[in-house]
């Protein structure tokens, strides 16, 4: 039996089509296309939905008065409130905010109100440096620290949806001219 190095001028499986029917890769690549379309029109959707979920549940932990790190974060850098009150006071503006969210109620401004409240969250980082980080080191955070940095990625999860709104709400404009 012997092997040749010679190129094969027989096609393989994935580039000879059967009678009548694509080849895998263009029916892949039509897989992949039919994957992408049903991603830009659901994946903001279901985006939108998970954060709301998320606001509403850390908005009920906060109003129910069960003890989680978040409300120590939010005792650290209030220490002008009486804790009784500005965790539950932050606990409901969550609530209304993922509920509005949830509802896809006045985006652009559930989104912007959504982007101010987290951005507000960082103010642990440079009000507190003592609780976020350890031993004062930015590049060392604490697990506090660790739990308001990971805001970030729940900030640009609404700069996207912004930016989503952004453009369904300009694309009736765009048809226009």
């Amino acid at each position: 039996m012997s092997m040749s190095l010679k190129p094969s001028s027989n096609p393989t499986p994935a580039q000879a089509p059967a009678e009548g029917r694509p080849s895998l890769l263009v029916r892949g690549a039509r897989a992949e296309e039919r994957l992408l379309a049903l991603l830009r029109t659901r994946a903001p959707e279901a985006l939108r939905v998970t954060l709301a979920l998320v606001f509403l549940w850390f908005g009920a932990l906060k109003v129910a008065g069960v003890p989680t790190l978040p409300s120590g974060l939010i005792a650290a850098i209030t220490p002008f409130l009486d804790p009784a009150v500005s965790v539950p006071a932050v606990g409901v503006v969550e609530l209304l905010l993922g509920g509005l969210l949830l509802l896809g109620w006045r985006q652009p401004l559930v989104l912007a109100a959504l982007g101010a409240h987290l951005a507000g969250t960082l103010l642990v980082l440079v009000l507190r440096p003592d609780v976020a980080f350890q031993g004062g080191n930015p590049l060392l955070p604490s697990v506090e620290g660790e739990y308001v940095i990971k805001n970030l990625v729940l900030l640009a999860s609404v700069a996207v949806l912004a930016g989503q709104t952004r453009s369904r709400a300009l694309a009736p404009l765009r048809h226009r001219s």
